[in-house]
């Protein structure tokens, strides 16, 4: 073999892998594809020749990208054989919070139709993840400048304090022009309640002699017939007292909440106030009554703003060490929660989990939005303190899916405790302890 034999075989090597690297780097392929275009607002970073993926898997390139007046276009080429359907969801995502982007497919249903090659999509123009998180973190740090006082929120909160205060204070005056009668009345009750404790001590103490035949009452009493009369007798006393007992208890058992809480929606752009007041008449059992998205109707709805305003909140509640459940009017309509503590640690004990669910026939256009599925809410709440705790959660899953983080105020009043008390006094005697 000579030397230009030798030259022109090492030519055509390098040739053949120039060849080779050009078509591996470059934009070739030797599969059949279609094209579709996909209109954004915003490509977030969107690279070309990145991937397209359908469902997780890969399905195609980016070919190029390009602006359309205020619109960016993603064309994309897709291997042939592949079917997208109608209804599917183009977005941006990404393989991590700093990772590569690619463009996401959701597969839609066959029933809507397969895309057909040089289709026009509007893509869906959410977020990324770095943006929202961006987001997300400055509107927790807004919350906290509002709640520091530096926004309107402490302003508002302030106004709202001040103005309990105020409220307070009237009932204090109020309690003090009649604290007397009232000190007299519960100091009656008390010793009323003394007295009860010591006649059931005392019957059953006969009880138990008249049983045992022990005694000068038992022995008294020898006649079978007249033993049942005087055993049914002291069964009915001590049911009376029981029962006077479970009266007198209830009336010093009142606690009384008020309650405020405000959360900031970023997507509406909008602050949700609810005020409100918890009434227990005993342990593990509460009444609620207030009103829920608090707003000037006059104000102008933000576009994203889909809840209605000033609802009525009406509910009866059960509650326990680690759980508090109630049912009633939720925000105007039937509707049940639940909190959950699942935690018993020094550490995590502050932490609640929260559902909710209302409004399980909904099917009404609210600002400009059709909603026909009911509110499903989901979040958590750390309690601070007894009277302040702080929480998140997405509300409405099923129809606007939007996040709220808020600011939960609550504090007792005694004098009205004290009020549902001397009321409850004051109803017993006048229908005889009925």
């Amino acid at each position: 073999m000579n030397t230009e034999i030798k030259v022109g075989i090492f030519s055509l090597a390098g040739l053949l892998l120039l060849g080779l690297g050009i078509f591996l780097l470059g934009d070739f392929s030797i599969r059949k594809e279609y094209p579709l275009y996909v209109e954004f607002k915003d490509v977030a970073g969107l690279p070309d020749k990145s991937t397209v993926k359908l469902s997780g898997v890969e399905i195609g390139k980016v070919k190029d990208i390009a602006m359309d007046g205020d619109h960016v276009i993603v064309r994309v080429a897709v291997y042939d054989g592949v079917k997208i359907y109608r209804n599917s969801h183009f977005q941006i995502g990404s393989t991590s919070l700093i990772g590569s982007k690619y463009l996401q497919i959701d597969q839609g249903t066959s029933d809507s139709g397969v895309m057909e090659a040089g289709a026009h999509i509007q893509g869906d123009n959410t977020l990324p993840l770095d943006r929202m998180l961006t987001s997300t973190m400055a509107s927790v740090q807004k919350l906290v400048d509002n709640v520091d006082q530096k926004g309107q929120l402490g302003k508002d909160l302030g106004a709202t304090m001040a103005n309990l205060r105020q409220l307070t204070a009237n009932l204090n005056t109020l309690i003090s022009s009649v604290q007397p009668r009232m000190e007299a009345s519960m100091e009656n009750v008390q010793s009323v309640s003394a007295k009860l404790d010591d006649l059931m001590a005392k019957v059953d103490l006969m009880m138990d002699k008249i049983n045992s035949g022990q005694g000068t009452v038992g022995a008294l009493v020898s006649d079978p017939k007249m033993k049942d009369d005087v055993k049914e007798t002291m069964a009915n006393v001590k049911d009376v007292t029981v029962k006077a007992k479970d009266i007198l208890g209830r009336m010093g058992g009142f606690s009384v909440d008020w309650k405020y809480s405000t959360a900031y929606e970023p997507q509406a752009d909008s602050w949700r106030s609810s005020f409100g007041i918890k009434i227990s008449p005993r342990v593990g059992r509460y009444y609620y009554l207030g009103l829920a998205n608090l707003r000037n109707t006059d104000d102008t709805l933000n576009p994203n703003n889909h809840q209605e305003s000033n609802r009525v909140d009406a509910q009866l509640g059960w509650e326990g060490n680690n759980y508090d459940f109630y049912g009633g009017f939720v925000r105007g309509t039937g509707g049940v929660g639940i909190k959950y503590r699942p935690f018993s640690s020094d550490v995590l004990n502050r932490l609640w989990l929260t559902g909710e669910v209302s409004d399980l026939g909904r099917n009404r256009t609210i600002n400009g939005m059709y909603l026909n599925k009911p509110q499903y809410s989901l979040g958590a709440e750390v309690k601070v303190n007894r009277n302040i705790s702080v929480s998140a959660r997405s509300a409405d899953i099923e129809g606007t899916g939007n996040s709220q983080y808020g600011v939960n105020v609550s504090f007792d009043d005694k004098d009205i405790a004290y009020l549902l008390g001397l009321v409850s006094l004051g109803a017993m005697r006048s229908t005889g302890g009925n």
